[in-house]
């Protein structure tokens, strides 16, 4: 799969799986996860594209490029992910996720007809 069926990148450093059948994959562009079942589904061409949950620098990794290699990836015993970025190790605990649900208002300031402003 590439980043045509919805990867982050089509260079992907570790694929770990939780215990919760979400996939992580570490990449020069974040983190990001997607449930094995939707990889199973776009395998099968049930469904079309991923839609995968990206983490970077706004969650608070310094760095969201990731590195490679042989230890580009790893569990703990009790569940956290490591991943090494080019600004250090992160951890993620997959068990203690918090999503912000939170969404920004959409304000429309201006609209163009023509590249003519229109105020109404």
């Amino acid at each position: 799969m590439t980043r045509a069926q919805g990867l982050s990148d089509d260079v992907i450093h570790r694929i770990l799986e939780d215990d919760a059948g979400q996939v992580w994959m570490s990449s020069n562009k974040g983190v990001f996860r997607v449930s094995k079942r939707e990889l199973d589904e776009v395998a099968d061409g049930t469904r079309k594209s991923l839609i995968p949950v990206v983490y970077g620098t706004v969650d608070g990794m310094k760095s969201a490029e990731c590195n490679g290699g042989a230890s580009a990836g790893t569990f703990t015993r009790e569940g956290t992910i490591w991943f090494p970025t080019i600004a250090g190790a992160i951890a993620i605990d997959p068990a203690h996720l918090r999503t912000n649900t939170l969404r920004p208002p959409v304000v429309i300031e201006a609209v163009l007809v023509d590249g003519i402003r229109n105020r109404r």
